[in-house]
């Protein structure tokens, strides 16, 4: 089985989707911000990651995500967000994030 690493501010949701991957028989690790997933990466090992990008701050998914590259290397990587607004700021030069 899988080894998941869940990253989002949501307590109940990370909780939910624990569960939910944990009842398929995968192993998941969790953080809930980027700053903790950061301090984490390297000994979590994951196989997969799923990150909420408006953490700590309206990018933070993103900022892991430029980050979590040269320490996890290809490790497929979703990237989640429940903003109906997020195209307006995503779309602005990555300088910004």
């Amino acid at each position: 089985m899988a080894r998941f690493f869940l990253i989002d501010e949501d307590v109940d949701l990370v909780a939910q989707n624990k569960l939910a991957f944990e009842e398929k028989g995968h192993e998941v690790i969790v953080a809930y911000t980027g700053t903790e997933a950061l301090g984490m990466l390297e000994t979590a090992k994951p196989d997969v990651m799923v990150v909420d990008v408006m953490m700590e701050d309206h990018v933070a998914g993103l900022k892991f995500a430029r980050e979590a590259k040269s320490v996890a290397g290809d490790v497929p990587l979703i990237i989640l967000s429940g903003d109906p607004n997020k195209p307006s700021w995503m779309l602005q030069p990555s300088e910004t994030w």
